[in-house]
């Protein structure tokens, strides 16, 4: 009978796909676990760990344009930027955001007075994914390019 430390198995464990989908080991570049071509497969929740995940690497294969984290930025606004789901759906489904403050956008995006945003950077502030809200609901969602 074959045994495994607690430590292997944990690793074993986290190897695994979140999905059915394929699962690209390669966790220090700007690679999905998902294939790109599926993404739209993907729930929007795993879209989400996934995107969290890329994020996080800081790699500047990620700022490249369609790099799976852009991908995915893709997919989660236009899945999420024409549903009506609450603010906290999209908080719940993204994370936190980089910037929850008209002020930071108030050159690039408008706003009404009672209309609030979450911004998502891809390239800092050069490149962003946003949604609007309106009574705490998703109004609307889009991208500013800087074009640099």
């Amino acid at each position: 009978m074959m045994s495994f430390s607690f430590l292997a198995l944990c690793s074993l464990l986290l190897s695994l796909p979140l999905s059915g989908q394929n699962l690209l080991n390669n966790r220090d570049s700007c690679k999905s676990r998902f294939h790109v071509l599926n993404l739209r497969d993907c729930s929007l929740k795993e879209l989400g760990w996934e995107y969290q995940r890329l994020k996080k690497l800081n790699n500047p294969d990620c700022d490249n344009f369609n790099s799976d984290l852009h991908n995915i930025m893709s997919v989660l606004g236009d899945s999420l930027g024409k549903s009506g789901f609450s603010k906290n759906e999209v908080l719940n489904i993204i994370g936190i955001p980089d910037s929850s403050d008209k002020s930071d956008v108030s050159n690039f995006v408008k706003l009404k007075d009672d209309e609030d945003i979450l911004v998502y950077c891809w390239r800092g502030f050069h490149d962003f994914l946003y949604f609007v809200f309106y009574d705490g609901k998703v109004k609307r969602s889009g991208w500013w390019f800087a074009y640099e």
